[in-house]
């Protein structure tokens, strides 16, 4: 039997629990925005036409290396700059990087590098958290904080339930190919044929 002191500290803490549990709610639906929001100026000029020439080219190149670099480079000088100025998750949307990013962004980030390595036959998230760090000044603490999350990403992606996500696949109803996930987003027909290619 709770005392009428310990019935007063439950409530005090199961007030604070629910005000805990709101403002995860605010953080989860504003992770869900960037899921359905990640990287879709991609998909519309000027960007289309730029990824459109080197999705390829990339994806044969070893990440950071002076080859890629040169890739990347060249795409600067096409609408890289305006998928940067246009995505929040990448550090070259703001003045000062990656110190003015908020936890959603790196979120956001560390998703959008893992993703990308399982793009190259050679991606690796560890290196290419190692080669960012250089590249963007990350800070010892932020990145052991980011290699700490990766197991987290890592194990919801290999779960049977997501290993569709492990292969591109053509779309029957339009023909678009190399399409991953489930939908087609050109046409939204569901994915019912088998994939193309692996990554």
């Amino acid at each position: 039997m709770l005392t009428e002191k310990q019935k007063i500290t439950n409530w005090e803490t199961l007030k604070h629990i629910e005000v805990v549990m709101q403002l995860l709610a605010t953080m989860q639906h504003e992770i869900a925005l960037r899921m359905f929001s990640h990287d879709r100026t991609k998909l519309q000029s000027p960007e289309l036409e730029m990824f459109e020439i080197f999705t390829d080219k990339l994806a044969a190149l070893t990440y950071g290396s002076e080859a890629y670099e040169q890739c990347r480079q060249e795409m600067l000088d096409s609408a890289l700059g305006h998928h940067y100025e246009n995505n929040r998750h990448h550090p070259q949307f703001f003045e000062n990087g990656v110190d003015d990013m908020n936890l959603i962004d790196l979120i956001e980030m560390l998703c959008d590098w893992k993703a990308s390595t399982l793009r190259s036959s050679d991606g690796d998230i560890w290196y290419s958290i190692e080669h960012n760090a250089k590249g963007f000044n990350l800070t010892p603490q932020l990145v052991k904080i980011l290699q700490n999350t990766v197991p987290l990403l890592t194990s919801v992606y290999s779960s049977p339930t997501q290993k569709h996500l492990n292969t591109y696949w053509c779309c029957k109803n339009c023909g678009t190919p190399r399409l991953e996930g489930n939908f087609c987003s050109i046409c939204g027909v569901r994915r019912i044929d088998k994939p193309t290619k692996d990554i």
